[in-house]
């Protein structure tokens, strides 16, 4: 059984590496050759009549350690993945939308229209890539979820071309109420099957694992919005309302986990977290309402709003760390 679950580990390692490939893939590759070698190496020393208990002892604990820093290896890439890709799963279609009913020359509007159209669906693409990911690395316990999982990516697939054909109708027919409602319902139904993606997805992924990617995240672009502040107001604007769609992510991943934990202390004091995560997010909200108004001014203001709300995330951050054993 032990060597059934090794086994299970090399082949998830094995899809995942394939199935992303570049520096972070060859890595993973390694560490699954690493523990296909030292599973070979234990065998070797169990049939060996000559080992020593210490030796099969030994043997064994490398073997545990390299497995541990594998699996590690493919849950931090998959809540990475999951952190940066799903963060906002309607920009892109709603400035398909917005592109479509644009009130541009022919000629401008339809460079801008494929622009957006190629930027959505290479969006989908992602959300069904890193939906993969997921089913290499996080369903094993949960085989009802990898089939949803699925499910939903082939439903989003098919969808896509919907979207953007139904677009391209209605950036050519602005004034149609027809086009207007094709292309409402298409959206509709495309954002359901990528909000249900997102939510079976983000069950594959441990929730302290997704905070501190989250954390991470939120770190690079609150230091992003920093330095932009001088030089480029608007977009550290930019920056600063990605960590808000971040923090509202966290409290989507802490409403899953609230949900699935009885009558605690443990759930108390996450709900309290909770509180002060919505607090500076709501926030950030304000101050980034004011900033799409006189945006040079509020920059400080939008800076101190995107440290708070990292500070809060990591409020959130270590309790769930300190309370893995709940």
């Amino acid at each position: 059984a032990g060597e059934k679950a090794v086994e299970d580990v090399i082949d998830m390692a094995d899809a995942l590496s394939k199935n992303i490939g570049g520096e972070v893939g060859a890595d993973i590759a390694a560490q699954k050759a690493k523990v296909s070698d030292l599973l070979k190496k234990l065998q070797d020393v169990i049939d060996d009549p000559k080992a020593t208990p210490e030796q099969k002892k030994a043997a064994q604990e490398e073997l545990k350690a390299a497995i541990s820093d594998l699996k590690k290896a493919c849950n931090d890439h998959l809540a990475a993945k999951v952190v940066d890709t799903f963060v906002d799963i309607t920009g892109p279609i709603m400035e398909l939308q917005a592109a479509a009913l644009a009130p541009l020359p022919p000629p401008e509007k339809a460079d801008k229209f494929n622009s957006r159209a190629a930027d959505f669906s290479l969006h989908a693409e992602q959300l069904c890539r890193v939906a993969e990911i997921a089913t290499d690395v996080g369903c094993d316990e949960d085989p009802h979820r990898h089939d949803n999982i699925k499910l939903s990516i082939e439903a989003l697939r098919d969808a896509t071309p919907l979207v953007v054909y139904s677009g391209k109708t209605l950036s050519l027919n602005a004034e149609s109420e027809s086009a207007k409602e094709n292309f409402d319902l298409v959206k509709q139904q495309w954002v359901t099957e990528a909000v249900r993606l997102r939510s079976d997805v983000d069950k594959c992924v441990k929730p302290t694992d997704f905070l501190v990617e989250s954390e991470r995240k939120v770190k690079e672009e609150g230091d992003a919005a920093r330095s932009l502040m001088k030089s480029s107001p608007k977009e550290a604007v930019v920056k600063v309302a990605t960590v808000q769609k971040i923090t509202n992510r966290v409290l989507e991943v802490t409403d899953a986990e609230l949900e699935n934990v009885g009558e605690s202390q443990y759930k108390v004091k996450l709900l309290d977290h909770r509180a002060n995560l919505e607090k500076g997010t709501v926030l950030c909200t304000v101050f980034c309402i004011i900033c799409t108004v006189f945006c040079i001014i509020c920059t400080v203001f939008c800076i101190s709003c995107t440290v708070h709300a990292s500070f809060q995330t990591l409020v959130i951050l270590r309790f769930n760390i300190l309370s893995l054993d709940h």
